[in-house]
C-alpha cells in the first residue's frame, strides 16, 4: 500500500514537473524513455500485430518437409485415423479405408480438394497413401473403388409453387464412421515449458502448439486435458495467435484452457494407489 501511494506521488509529480523527479535508472517513470505519442504507439502496435500475423501465416502456409532430430510433429492420439472435419464444426474419425465406401462419389470429390494434414512428413504413411489412391480414383471416375449412391424419393403430396411438378428429396446414406471417439494419449509434463507460439489454425480447424523442439495438432478442445498443469498454465498465459476474422474460435480454445485449469480436469500424476483426486 506504501509502495503504491509512493508511485502514484512521484508519478503525479513527474506530470506536474517533467522529469525533475525521475530516476533516470527507472525504466519505468522516466519520460524521455518510455513516453510515445498515440501516433508512434500505433505504429508500434501495428508493426508488432503484422509481425505476428507474418510468422503465423509463415507457418500455417509451410509446406511439409522431412522431419529431423531437432523437429518433429507429434500426434497426440495412440490411434492411427482419420478425421474429417466438416464446415459445420461437426466431426468423424474413420479407422479403414473400407470405411470411405460408404462415401458418394460428390463426397470424396470435396473430401480430396478439401485441406489435407498428416503429422508423418516424410509424406509415406497410409493417410499419403489414401490421399494419392483418391487422386487417381477420382480421375478414372472411381474405377475401382466402391461408393455409395444417394437416394432420391418423391412427395407427391408437395409441389413445387413455380413449376408445378412435384418435388423430389434426396436423401445421403449414413457413413460407415467410427462409433467411439478416441481418447488423447497422456502427454509428457513439461512438454510445452519451450513454447513458442500456440495459434488457432481456422483451414484445419484446430489449434497449433509450437515448441522450440517440436509442433502438436489439437484436433479437439477437450484433448487440451491431455497436458499437466503446468502446460495448461503455459497455454493460458499466452495470448493464442489467429487472424482477426477468426477471433471468437482463438477465443475458445483460450476459454476451454481456463476451464481446465479452475476445474482441476488436467492430467495428473498417478500414485501406486491410483491417480491422485
Amino acid at each position: 500500500m506504501l509502495m503504491s501511494t509512493v508511485y502514484d506521488l512521484k508519478t503525479k509529480l513527474e506530470k506536474n514537473f517533467g522529469n525533475e523527479f525521475v530516476d533516470k535508472e527507472d525504466e519505468q517513470f522516466y519520460v524521455g524513455r518510455t513516453e510515445q505519442t498515440p501516433e508512434e504507439r500505433a505504429t508500434s502496435h501495428a508493426a508488432a500485430e503484422a509481425e505476428c500475423a507474418a510468422a503465423l501465416e509463415a507457418y500455417l502456409a509451410a509446406k511439409a518437409k522431412k522431419t529431423s532430430s531437432k523437429s518433429k510433429r507429434q500426434a497426440i492420439h495412440d490411434k492411427q485415423m482419420w478425421l474429417i472435419t466438416c464446415k459445420s464444426g461437426h466431426r468423424e474419425y474413420y479407422a479403414k479405408e473400407s470405411q470411405f465406401e460408404s462415401w458418394t462419389k460428390i463426397d470424396l470429390k470435396s473430401l480430396l480438394y478439401a485441406p489435407f494434414y498428416d503429422p508423418d512428413l516424410n509424406c509415406r504413411g497410409r493417410g499419403w497413401v489414401f490421399h494419392s489412391r483418391l487422386e487417381r480414383e477420382v480421375r478414372t471416375n472411381f474405377a475401382t473403388m466402391k461408393t455409395a449412391e444417394p437416394t432420391i424419393r418423391r412427395n407427391p403430396s408437395v409441389r413445387d409453387p413455380h413449376t408445378k411438378r412435384t418435388v423430389r428429396s434426396v436423401i445421403w446414406p449414413a457413413t460407415d464412421k467410427e462409433k467411439i471417439i478416441p481418447i488423447a494419449k497422456k502427454c509428457e509434463k513439461g512438454i510445452l515449458k519451450n513454447l513458442k507460439f500456440w495459434a488457432d489454425d481456422p483451414k484445419m480447424v484446430e489449434a497449433a502448439i509450437v515448441t522450440e523442439e517440436q509442433s502438436i495438432r489439437i484436433p479437439n478442445s477437450y484433448d487440451l486435458m491431455s497436458f499437466h498443469e503446468e502446460d495448461i498454465m503455459v497455454l493460458t498465459n499466452h495470448q493464442i495467435q489467429t487472424n482477426k476474422k477468426y477471433e471468437e474460435c482463438a477465443k475458445a480454445w483460450k476459454s476451454v484452457a481456463a476451464n481446465i485449469l479452475i476445474n482441476h480436469l488436467f492430467t495428473q500424476e498417478e500414485e501406486q494407489g491410483g491417480p491422485q483426486v
